[in-house]
């Protein structure tokens, strides 16, 4: 294992303040971000110091990225201008961990090099009217866009099985301090437990049957993280739908999402999870399932749960 080096040249962490703006992508009409927008808004400016700070490029090159595994994405209740800059504060730190070997449940842990990065975005609030599509002199008050976790697994997401992990921090990834992961690790079954008070909304749509394509993936050479984001915010507005509830109106909160499994171009899969509700609050716990040879995983490739609100009769949505 490393020794932690104590040179001047060590960095605790990589942390900046990037600049993006709020556009159509990011917001939807009541002009609050959307979860599907962090993937823009929260994660670029991360990655674009990584370049900057690391010549994460230089790792690219020798097959080394670092791959989602974790992200949760909390949605602020303000309404943001449009068109007008987004701050993006972040740190990025190196982590080392002992996680479960998923291709070995009962084995022991594994040790992996994490990538974890905290982002707090602001922007300004939007205080105009609808009719003006978004025209805003951008002169309102700042306040939060929201606050993004994301925790990446260093990897070699090409090499061979058993040459895939990375358990030194190659290149200049070693001018970062290797911290201690001492929290629980996120896994699909701590996401999975219900809290209590919490009851499933029959709706009759618990499955969802695609196929992957050429433009779900990426450059990494599998499905991108924004395909699934998206995948779970629709199939929750099927089950707000069929539940006959006021899908207009409610508010998405909170995304926390586990990647456990890459998925491929070509791949057929299922959507599996269910809508639950405990007074105006709810809850969609959802798995994407890989099939191959006909045959269903058991175990979701990917794990995700959405937490979000309706408002009150007469309240503005």
């Amino acid at each position: 294992m490393q020794t932690p080096d104590t040179t001047e040249d060590m960095l605790d962490s990589l942390a900046d303040t990037g600049r993006a703006v709020a556009s159509f992508e990011h917001l939807d009409q009541t002009y609050r971000l959307k979860l599907r927008g962090f993937v823009d808004l929260a994660m670029t400016p991360v990655f674009v110091n990584l370049h900057r700070q690391v010549d994460y490029f230089a790792l690219r090159r020798e097959g080394i990225t670092a791959v989602m595994y974790f992200l949760d994405f909390q949605a602020a209740p303000d309404k943001l201008v449009f068109g007008r800059p987004v701050a993006v504060h972040h740190d990025t730190r190196l982590y080392r961990a002992r996680t479960p070997d998923f291709r070995r449940p009962a084995g022991p842990p594994v040790e992996r090099l994490l990538l974890v990065s905290e982002v707090e975005m602001r922007g300004r609030a939007w205080q105009g009217a609808t009719e003006t599509l978004g025209f805003d002199a951008g002169e309102s008050p700042e306040v939060s866009a929201g606050r993004a976790r994301l925790l990446q697994v260093v990897t070699r997401p090409l090499a061979p099985a058993g040459g895939r992990r990375i358990t030194e921090p190659p290149g200049q990834l070693a001018r970062l301090r290797v911290h201690p992961w001492d929290e629980p690790y996120p896994t699909e079954a701590h996401l999975g437990e219900l809290p209590e008070g919490f009851a499933a909304v029959d709706t009759g749509l618990a499955t969802e049957h695609g196929v992957w394509g050429l433009p779900n993936t990426d450059i990494n050479q599998h499905v991108n993280t924004l395909e699934f984001i998206m995948g779970l915010e629709n199939h929750l507005s099927r089950q707000l739908h069929a539940a006959g509830l006021p899908l207009a109106r409610h508010r998405t909160l909170r995304g926390r999402m586990v990647f456990r499994k890459p998925s491929f171009a070509g791949e057929p899969y299922v959507l599996r999870g269910g809508l639950f509700r405990r007074g105006a609050a709810t809850r969609l716990q959802a798995g994407f399932h890989r099939v191959r040879d006909g045959a269903e995983d058991a175990a979701p490739a990917v794990f995700g749960l959405l937490e979000g609100l309706l408002p009150d009769e007469g309240e503005a949505p």
